[in-house]
């Protein structure tokens, strides 16, 4: 559930990613070394809005921010393996609307364990939901996933684990992905995968969704460690509406 392209959040295809330097979770050309490889990965090591992060939100800005409206339904998608992660591309029609903007969904994936952290707590897995608005904005919707009961939803996203082949003509629906409360902290972030672009809304939820245990193991055995150390805020804003 990360993209084909230069970056997990970007949603670019099959064909990209040997146009650039290999890149991966350890070693030489892990995360600590991204903005070495390439002069398009610059930003992964010089750019001061980069993602992920933690988020503490006693220390946030406190705000009533609009309402996210998923208008998500069953559509069709397609699961690739990209050596990052799994993602599935979804075909038009989902959408969130924030703030009078639509975004449309353009795809989903997962990072093991999370990306970002709430107030220090690193969560088994964290859910991106990658959308676009008509203007080329990327706002991406972060669910973190804890152990608990199983998910029905999560069970039908990870059914075909692991392939290594695209599995097409798959139906999924989006909507009971997303916690009940919406409650989300957003800030000004970056792609967490190489090239690192910066301009990208994170839009994170602030409760989680359940997996059981074997179904965070299942993800686990085809998605080993694939998440980005979290980024100094250097001096960003993030703002919450949690109460």
């Amino acid at each position: 559930m990360t993209s084909h392209g230069p970056g997990h959040e970007a949603s670019h295809g099959a064909g990209d990613e040997g146009h650039e330097p290999h890149w991966s979770y350890e070693g030489a050309d892990g995360p600590t070394h991204w903005g070495d490889l390439s002069a398009s990965y610059r930003a992964c090591a010089t750019g001061r809005a980069q993602s992920p992060i933690d988020i503490d939100l006693s220390h946030a800005d406190h705000a009533a921010l609009p309402p996210l409206h998923a208008h998500y339904h069953a559509t069709a998608a397609t699961e690739i393996d990209n050596g990052h992660t799994i993602q599935d591309n979804v075909a038009p029609g989902d959408s969130i609307e924030l703030g009078g903007t639509r975004y449309e969904l353009e795809q989903l994936h997962v990072h093991q364990p999370s990306e970002h952290l709430l107030a220090g707590r690193r969560y088994p897995l964290e859910l991106h939901l990658v959308h676009r608005a008509a203007s080329g904005a990327l706002l991406v919707v972060g669910v973190m996933v804890e152990e608990g009961g199983a998910n029905p939803a999560l069970g039908e996203l990870i059914a075909h684990l692991p392939h290594r082949n695209a599995v097409e003509h798959l139906t999924i629906d989006p909507s009971p992905l997303l916690p009940t409360d919406r409650h989300y902290a957003t800030y000004d972030g970056s792609l967490t995968t190489p090239p690192c672009t910066e301009g990208v809304t994170w839009v994170v939820l602030t409760s989680p969704i359940h997996a059981s245990r074997a179904q965070l193991d299942r993800v686990a055995r085809a998605v080993h460690d694939n998440a980005r150390p979290v980024m100094p805020l250097a001096g960003r804003h993030v703002v919450t509406d949690v109460p």
